[in-house]
């Protein structure tokens, strides 16, 4: 697993960013590797100004990338606790 100064930072593994899929029979492709920053910090005339490689400074590492998985677990286990009390309190 990659460590957290290792990960490569840019746009296609940012939490924010969505890929562009096409449906054809019941599968769905990739389009061009192509997507958008479900932020729409920039405009589409200050894109092209953007130098190659640039990544804003909301860059975010998607679930999986750079999330170690005790602190996944220790997530769930939170969840969890909160959906049981949950549980409990409608069901009075």
């Amino acid at each position: 697993m990659k460590t957290k100064e290792n990960t490569r930072k840019a746009c296609d593994n940012c939490k924010y960013f969505v890929m562009h899929y096409q449906k054809v029979s019941y599968t769905f492709f990739n389009v061009d590797r192509c997507g958008e920053c479900r932020l729409g910090k920039f405009s589409e005339e200050e894109k092209a100004k953007l130098p190659y490689g640039f990544v804003c400074d909301k860059w975010t590492p998607k679930v999986g990338v750079d999330t170690d998985i005790y602190e996944i677990k220790e997530e769930l286990k939170d969840i969890t606790a909160k959906l049981i009390l949950i549980v409990k309190a409608l069901s009075k």
